[in-house]
């Protein structure tokens, strides 16, 4: 479960304006669109509810937890196994494999090392055959494969992903919010798609515009 109450958030600015948004409410399981133009604030809401940057005011619910007001320990401990965030960019550690990209994810997050769960996953993903190649060696869509696989692999509750398909031509749209959709519903996972592009909004029954 996903909700947000109240929350507004200011860049650190004498002449900055307070941003304001929605309440969102978004159950265990559900998949959900937000929508807005560049420089409405979706990022900056996106950033909110993953707890990489502090509202000014309000809260950020993730099933019993307020994340807003951990620790910042407790809450990188948190983020790391409760929220799988697909960037815009992959922003891989480029000397490292992809498959020890992936277990980075899970050390960062205080679990154990899972290379079983790995090589599953990615090749669920279609990705299976560049378990040991660096990151540079990966195509585009390689890429945006092995990020959703970090973003899945430590089995989050929700999952946020940053225009995911900015770039993409439609089938390759298509083929990502498919693999989103697909991933989320197998771990039962809250799904919420954060971007401009009017073309997902075919894909999701449920959404919010900025």
């Amino acid at each position: 479960m996903l909700a947000t109450h109240g929350l507004s958030f200011s860049f650190p600015s004498r002449d900055a304006v307070k941003m304001n948004f929605p309440d969102i409410q978004c159950a265990t399981g559900a998949q959900w669109l937000l929508l807005g133009q560049s420089g409405s604030g979706k990022t900056t809401l996106l950033h909110l509810l993953a707890g990489l940057r502090t509202p000014a005011a309000g809260t950020v619910q993730i099933n019993d937890t307020i994340i807003n007001r951990l620790s910042t320990r407790e809450l990188d401990r948190f983020r790391g196994q409760q929220i799988g965030i697909v960037f815009q960019q992959a922003h891989f550690v480029r000397s490292l494999t992809v498959a020890q990209n992936l277990a980075l994810a899970r050390q960062l997050a205080g679990l154990l090392p899972d290379a079983s769960a790995i090589r599953v996953l990615l090749e669920r993903l279609n990705v299976g055959h560049k378990l040991h190649a660096l990151p540079q060696a990966l195509s585009v869509g390689e890429q945006q494969r092995v990020a959703i696989a970090r973003a899945l692999i430590n089995e989050p509750t929700v999952i946020l992903a940053d225009e995911p398909t900015s770039a993409l031509d439609d089938h390759n749209t298509e083929q990502v919010v498919e693999l989103l959709q697909s991933q989320a519903a197998a771990a039962n996972a809250t799904l919420l798609v954060v971007t401009h592009d009017q073309r997902l909004k075919a894909n999701f029954d449920q959404y919010i515009q900025l």
